[in-house]
């Protein structure tokens, strides 16, 4: 099987969704600010994290 890279742009923060990926990049100010899997990124508590749970309420 062939290898494929897909680069998804998302505004939308869907749980579910997000931990398909293998890596998820934030970018906060047109620079990257965090990498990791969701899981990672979750427990980190960093930028995302506050995205995350801005997005949810």
């Amino acid at each position: 099987m062939e290898e494929v890279t897909c680069i998804v742009v998302t505004h939308k923060l869907i749980a579910n969704i997000l931990n398909k990926y293998d890596e998820i990049i934030v970018l906060k100010n047109g620079k990257v600010s965090e990498f990791g899997s969701f899981d990672e990124l979750m427990n980190r508590k960093g930028y995302f994290y506050n995205l995350y749970n801005v997005n949810e309420s």
